[in-house]
């Protein structure tokens, strides 16, 4: 049972600590340095450092041992801070706080922007920040090339997004340059020199896309090249693709020029020619590509499989990856596959796209990394084409946290607040929950408070009365996977 007191007690201290701030990286969220004179008292122990939004009235209480700087970050940009510094002795004794330092982060970050044409003579211009409406409206700031010109500029209600509009553009890609555009910070900051913008215009169109070439990348895998840039919804539609003899399309994928689709499929026997017919695909302009439209290809398995990945499950499983679909045979023989260091393979099970199989292993007990290696493991289309290589593949486990948090430290730092320390750090909702803190006698919990390390809340009560009083805590939970909860009866 720990006694709560008041420990500001130490006057001689005030005054000692001088503070000062110095901003480290200034971004959406602002990160500060705070440091101060060390104190010279021979039973110095540490400091603690205070800050809020209010003069003397402070959220967030921090004991950084015996340093003389600590780093504060998620600090909001054009918010005034308070900052004090208290020392406090080995006996726990705390000076009053030193004089208050107030910093107001600013915005320093440069805005960005993207571009992309809507119309022949229409661009949209989107900024990462509202910007000004006077430089954002000036047409002297944009060019294009390829003798385009800016003829008027309009900011919309976002004050992110600007229109401009051109000299009527053909099917082309442009580069946008934009200059002197100032964000709406306290001290606007502008653009970057000649910031480029590329996109492209494609709205007249008139020319279908075709169907350049059809590669299988693996057995279940096919890489289709058309001669464009094409509709992403129309695109990315599996029913627009078929294959024959038949193989199902599960999936479609593109890449970011638009004119690479990516297909996966069901497997493909090696040896096999196949034929791809496309229908119903369009390209940016809105032109379908010929019905039916055909590219013949054969899967051919001519080298071993690779192992691509390894990926710890839990403490007693692991997944293997292969590049291709691999024989069950060899894949489900636990003798192709050893771990190390000292851990023993069980099972072996093969997924039903055959390109992963699940390794049941006796259990992992250490936290760091582990190698698998893989060998003898044949094709799913031709079992002469085995691994004779032996492949190493590393991997990560994590021993998951299944200890409940507990208190290391409660103190009474003024007649109506408490500051309550855990030993690691908790979830912010829990630890947030007043419901979740009683103190007995009864003292009405008001609000809680938790600071940036997440280890310690600071809980504002009623006032206490001299005497002894013990704080229950219930239901806080830390910050694991699995999150564990406070032991219900505990209580200091």
């Amino acid at each position: 049972m720990r006694h709560l007191s008041q420990s500001r007690s130490r006057g001689k201290w005030i005054g000692m600590v001088v503070l000062c701030l110095g901003l480290l990286g200034p971004l959406e969220a602002a990160t500060v340095q705070v440091t101060w004179n060390a104190n010279t008292e021979s039973d110095l122990a540490g400091y603690k450092v205070y800050y809020g939004t209010s003069s003397r009235s402070y959220t967030v209480i921090m004991d950084v041992g015996g340093v003389t700087q600590y780093t504060v970050d998620g600090l909001n940009i054009g918010t005034s801070y308070y900052f004090a510094v208290t020392a406090y002795d080995a006996s726990g004794n705390e000076s009053s706080y030193s004089q208050e330092v107030i910093y107001r982060p600013e915005d320093i970050t440069l805005p960005t922007a993207t571009a992309a044409a809507e119309a022949a003579d229409k661009i949209k211009v989107v900024f990462s920040e509202p910007v000004e409406e006077t430089s954002a409206e000036l047409i002297s700031n944009y060019s294009l090339n390829k003798s385009i010109v800016v003829q008027s500029a309009e900011l919309q209600t976002d004050l992110k997004t600007v229109i401009l509009y051109t000299t009527t553009m053909s099917n082309a890609w442009y580069a946008l340059t934009i200059n002197n555009v100032r964000d709406r910070a306290s001290v606007p900051n502008a653009i970057a020199s000649n910031t480029v913008c590329e996109f492209s215009w494609e709205g007249g169109d008139a020319t279908a896309p075709t169907l350049v070439s059809v590669s299988p990348t693996r057995n279940d895998f096919l890489t289709v090249t058309f001669s464009e840039a094409l509709n992403q919804t129309s695109a990315l539609t599996a029913a627009n693709y078929a294959i024959s003899p038949s193989v199902a399309i599960s999936q479609a994928g593109i890449d970011a020029a638009c004119k690479v689709v990516y297909l996966t499929t069901a497997t493909h026997t090696a040896g096999t020619t196949y034929t791809l017919s496309v229908s119903n695909v369009k390209d940016v302009a809105g032109n379908s590509i010929a019905a039916a439209s055909k590219k013949t290809y054969a899967v051919i398995s001519t080298t071993p499989p690779v192992p691509i990945a390894a990926r710890s499950q839990d403490a007693t499983h692991l997944e293997v990856e292969f590049n291709v679909a691999v024989d069950a045979a060899t894949a489900q023989k636990t003798g192709n596959y050893s771990i190390s260091p000292s851990v023993t393979v069980q099972a072996a099970v093969l997924s039903t796209n055959k390109t992963k199989v699940t390794l049941t292993t006796s259990a992992h007990t250490v936290t760091g990394n582990y190698t698998v290696t893989v060998n003898g493991i044949a094709d799913a289309t031709t079992t002469t084409t085995v691994m004779t290589t032996a492949v190493p593949l590393t991997y990560s486990f994590t021993v998951p946290d299944t200890q409940a948090p507990r208190l290391e430290s409660v103190a009474l730092t003024s007649v109506n607040y408490l500051q309550v320390t855990f030993n690691e750090p908790v979830q912010q909702a829990s630890a947030l929950t007043t419901g979740n803190y009683a103190v007995t006698p009864s003292v009405a919990v008001l609000g809680v408070t938790l600071d940036v390390s997440q280890k310690m809340v600071l809980i504002q009560t009623a006032n206490h009365a001299g005497g002894t009083y013990t704080l229950k805590v219930s239901n806080v939970k830390d910050q694991a996977s699995t999150p564990n909860t406070i032991d219900p009866n505990y209580s200091t």
